[in-house]
């Protein structure tokens, strides 16, 4: 679970970079003395921002991938456990039976 709070605050982190790389270009392009070079750096750190958003994206569908399967695999190894426990039950209730039978015939 800690994986996937990280990945959320990781993923929240990266959008607020890129919508401020975001904001960024929009300025350096809509200055009235164009900057190419101003325009390309924010351009720049516009893609970065975004590979990043994407990358921080696929962290949390990883995280919650994996959430999912150990979810699942903790609830499978809870219906087997008690089924054991209800075998074990049976087993039991069987074995005090027989002893009780047993007994009578010895008296």
């Amino acid at each position: 679970m800690e994986d996937r709070i990280q990945a959320e605050a990781n993923l929240n982190n990266a959008q607020l970079a890129l919508d401020e790389a975001e904001r960024e270009l929009k300025l350096a392009e809509n200055a009235e003395v164009k900057d190419q070079d101003a325009i390309d750096k924010a351009r720049n750190y516009c893609q970065h921002s975004q590979r990043n958003v994407n990358q921080m994206k696929n962290t949390l569908d990883n995280s919650i991938r994996v959430l999912t399967i150990r979810e699942k695999t903790y609830t499978d190894v809870q219906a087997l456990v008690n089924s054991i426990r209800q075998q074990h039950q049976e087993a039991t209730d069987s074995l005090t039976h027989k002893e009780e039978q047993l007994a009578n015939q010895n008296e």
